[in-house]
């Protein structure tokens, strides 16, 4: 199972004993392939975080892009 469907099946937080994720006390990075990127930032969009604009500026989640293939 993938960690983008633990998260939105609320698995992961029960498996752990820590509430699901909250916009408004949590933040998030994340790394992975494309793909993987692509459906974090969904989940973590429809939960009402938002994305890091640019490097310095505040947001809920960043993305790390170093190891992901062009």
């Amino acid at each position: 199972m993938r960690l983008t469907d633990l998260i939105d099946s609320g698995k992961l937080a029960a498996d752990i004993g820590l509430p699901q994720i909250d916009a408004a006390t949590d933040r998030v990075m994340i790394c992975g392939s494309e793909a993987m990127l692509k459906d974090a930032c969904k989940l973590l969009d429809a939960r009402g975080f938002h994305i890091s604009p640019r490097q310095g500026e505040q947001g809920d989640y960043v993305i790390e892009r170093a190891f992901v293939e062009k």
